[in-house]
């Protein structure tokens, strides 16, 4: 509200504000951490028991082709409710690999093959100045440099009305120019 307000008055008279804008980020900082603060738990995880620890290591010394997950699942079927990345720590604390090598491509050669198909995400939040929490998706598409937001937005700059014939297909050519995207900002 009080920057809302200094607009009215002349910038030569903000120097009469008692808060610089650097105090009133200060406070929505403030605001907004206040409301969205959960109850402290102690940092960390648990410690892992040394029976769990020695079952472990047992479990894949006897059964070398054994990965973590299938030491997991032994353990589940004794009772042993630990997760995979539990089995996976101590494996690797103790040296053993965690997933014994087998025949079939590398992770490398599987990600190559496999780019097109791909989707990189984020999810992240943004808090308004109302303490308002927006919840924002992002979603990528890895294998296409080109993607088809680019072409509709080439397609558009031909302008409205164009009769040069039939609309050519548009996933069957690359652009011949730089495709140039608007500001939206007034």
């Amino acid at each position: 509200m009080l920057s809302a307000l200094s607009r009215l008055l002349p910038r030569t008279r903000w120097s009469t504000f008692f808060v610089t804008p650097a105090t009133l980020l200060w406070w929505h900082r403030e605001l907004v951490a206040r409301k969205w603060t959960y109850p402290q738990r102690r940092p960390g995880r648990p410690p892992i028991r040394a029976e769990i620890r020695a079952l472990v290591l047992r479990l894949a010394w006897e059964n070398p082709t054994w990965g973590h997950r299938r030491v997991q699942g032994e353990l589940l079927r004794l009772g042993y409710r630990d997760a995979a990345s539990t089995v996976w720590t101590i494996l690797t604390a103790a040296g053993v690999d965690p997933a014994p090598r087998r025949d079939g491509p590398t992770w490398t050669k599987f990600l190559t093959t496999q780019a097109k198909g791909m989707l990189a995400c984020d999810f992240l939040h943004v808090d308004t100045i109302g303490l308002t929490r927006i919840y924002v998706l992002f979603l990528m598409e890895i294998g296409h440099p080109a993607s088809s937001h680019s072409r509709r937005h080439e397609a558009s700059d031909r302008g409205v009305g164009h009769s040069a014939g039939p609309e050519p297909d548009v996933g069957s050519r690359r652009p011949s120019r730089p495709v140039q995207v608007l500001d939206p900002r007034p």
